[in-house]
């Protein structure tokens, strides 16, 4: 038998190996390999009875286990040819590596009965797993200097097992009953009725209520047996939507983006591999997260430029990216933005996509804006008594403004002239750090 195997090798097409005798191999399997006098790590992109290399081969030298199915395994070699890209190179930075997560606690492996009646006997010969399996049975967690050590004894023995801690955030929500309007009903029933790889752009400004109709749509795709996807273009927007989506969603929702540690990245990737995750929640790179059935791809802000990749190949909108999965897995892609793209409007325009307006807030009114003097000061009289009012309430006033520098606004307190550099008349932005202009 035969593998083919993407190595992570610029310009390099999958290379012929050996399987080995009573070796199990599949497509989508990690393996280590040889090559020259190295070794290499790579994916196992297709497996055949005759070699294509007419040359001696080498034998794979290890097997890691799945690491991709086979759709999203597709899919990258996809984006890796419309990039220019080996799909080694391709596999090998979208794939996370294989890595345990650090941060875990631990369960019982056996009956509480049965741990129950162990505690006797360990406060007799070791106190220290006595007192560990004495915490887990309460419920709490054991804490203290020999702690660690005693629930790694107890998880020789077989008495607790560890398991990965899920990254989350600190913020929560709490579960929202909200009654949808008309225009968030239709846009709701429409995505959860939609044909195979259709797309929606749902086109409504702040407030207007996306999100409700996103975790509704959600909800839906989850009720009928498929996985769900939400997208936000920053980590920074995450927290929100994934409280939201925690509190809204009969189901355990996952993070998944660049920055997490190593290990929690491969700990929620193999989750969604083995099927045990259907609902997750990340920035551009989740978009290959190897949901099994996934039914709903939501882009939240679908106009902002960090869906694209960039910075290294392969290089990736997460909108294609989305929309090419959706077409292969059956799945449905919902858009949503104040402002949205040009081009995901343009194709809306054209009845390419099918659009859905939320033409009102269904927060409230619109915040006031006003327009105000500040005269010779600074901050002006208007202003200064808005600011006195808000913080004898106890609330909170945040001031932006837009400049470089320490001060930019250096004007003469008696005539209000703003004061210029004497070449080019630009005015002058005062810098803290060397005291000067």
């Amino acid at each position: 038998m035969i593998a083919r195997v993407a190595l992570p090798i610029p310009r390099a097409k999958p290379f012929d190996y050996l399987v080995p005798e009573g070796m199990e191999i599949e497509v989508g399997f990690r393996v280590r390999v040889p090559l020259g006098k190295r070794s290499l790590w790579g994916i196992v992109v297709s497996v055949s009875p005759s070699p294509s290399y007419v040359g001696e081969l080498q034998p794979i030298q290890e097997v890691a286990g799945p690491a991709v199915s086979q759709e999203v395994l597709a899919l990258i070699q996809e984006v890796a040819a419309r990039s220019f890209v080996s799909p080694g190179l391709a596999l090998g930075r979208l794939i996370p590596p294989r890595v345990r997560p650090r941060a875990k606690r631990y369960l019982l492996a056996v009956p509480p009965l049965e741990a129950q009646a162990l505690l006797a006997e360990l406060a007799r010969k070791a106190p220290a797993q006595a007192r560990a399996l004495a915490a887990l049975l309460s419920g709490e967690e054991a804490k203290g200097s020999q702690a660690a050590g005693a629930l790694r004894a107890l998880s020789c023995k077989g008495i607790v097992r560890p398991e990965a801690l899920p990254f989350t955030f600190p913020l929560r929500e709490t579960r929202r009953e909200v009654s949808l309007t008309e225009e968030q009903r239709r846009a709701v029933e429409a995505v959860a009725e939609a044909e195979r790889g259709e797309t929606f752009l749902l086109f409504g400004p702040a407030g207007s209520g996306k999100t409700e109709v996103y975790l509704r749509a959600a909800q839906a795709a989850l009720t009928q047996g498929r996985g769900v996807l939400l997208l936000e273009p920053e980590v920074s927007l995450l927290p929100q939507l994934w409280a939201r989506a925690v509190a809204a969603l009969d189901e355990q929702v996952s993070l998944y983006f660049g920055d997490l540690p190593p290990g929690e990245r491969w700990r929620v990737w193999e989750a969604a591999l083995r099927g045990k995750l259907r609902a997750a929640c990340g920035t551009r790179s989740a978009a290959f997260l190897p949901l099994k059935g996934p039914g709903l791809f939501v882009l939240d802000e679908e106009g902002e430029p960090a869906y694209k990749q960039e910075d290294m190949a392969p290089y990736y909108h997460a909108r294609e990216v989305s929309e090419l999965r959706a077409a292969q897995e059956g799945a449905a892609v919902l858009l949503g933005s104040a402002s949205p793209s040009v081009e995901s409007y343009f194709r809306a325009e054209r009845g390419e996509i099918r659009l859905f307006r939320l033409t009102r807030r269904v927060a409230g009114h619109p915040p006031q804006v006003r327009l105000v003097p500040k005269g010779e000061e600074v901050l002006g009289p208007e202003l200064q008594a808005a600011m006195d009012r808000h913080l004898s309430r106890g609330g909170q006033v945040l001031l932006f403004l837009n400049r470089r520098g320490f001060f930019t606004g250096a004007a003469c307190r008696s005539c209000g002239a703003i004061l210029r550099c004497p070449g080019c008349a630009v005015p002058l932005v005062f810098h803290l750090a060397n005291r000067s202009f």
